[in-house]
């Protein structure tokens, strides 16, 4: 399960996201495990990706009657064609079950506030209860949530696995450091958290 914001947009750089594109898919090729990507705050819909991904091709003004050519030919070096297929399979959240019979619910928790807390702040915050009644709310035995930056993990059934970039300008400013770097290991020894 990839949490949200896997890229980054808005404010990415053609040659920047072209690489980043490049590198994350071989990994995911080399892994071969399956793949369930899911909407976050920056990436929150198809419509949204499309747009963050003409821009970032296109610096003109697209005319379908003047150079068609130019704007519908794909350049074969690029990336952005696999980053929009990898969108086009995008959920908002996702229900899985593990080899043991456990209901693991995934998805980017500020996105779906209030159903989910809006900041790190409040999310660290949860006592045991809250957790529970989380999990009863969206009918699972584990839940994971992206999002937040913070690693954060209650009893074995509730995740949140940090983060997957250096600080950004607003992190620094508040002076928040993200955790980096951790995954879920979902299979048949059941759940785990592994850091990298």
């Amino acid at each position: 399960m990839l949490l949200g914001d896997t890229f980054d947009f808005p404010d990415c750089d053609p040659y920047l996201l072209d690489e980043h594109a490049k590198s994350f898919f071989r990994l995911l090729s080399e892994i071969a495990c399956e793949v369930y990507p899911i909407f976050g705050a920056k990436d929150s819909c198809l419509e949204t990706i499309s747009e963050y991904l003409k821009r970032t091709t296109y610096a003109h003004e697209i005319d379908p009657n003047i150079r068609f050519s130019r704007y519908f030919v794909q350049e074969p070096d690029r990336y952005f064609y696999y980053v929009y297929k990898f969108y086009a399979i995008a959920r908002q959240s996702i229900s899985i079950r593990s080899a043991e019979g456990r209901t693991i619910y995934g998805a980017h928790g500020p996105l779906l506030s209030p159903r989910f807390p809006s900041s790190s702040q409040i999310l660290e915050a949860l006592t045991s209860e809250q957790v529970e009644g989380l999990l009863k709310l969206n009918k699972c035995d584990c839940l994971v949530l992206g999002g937040y930056y913070r690693k954060i993990i209650q009893e074995s059934s509730f995740y949140s696995l940090g983060g997957w970039q250096a600080q950004s300008e607003e992190q620094q400013r508040l002076d928040s450091i993200p955790d980096l770097k951790g995954a879920l290991i979902v299979d048949s020894e059941g759940i785990r958290y592994k850091d990298f």
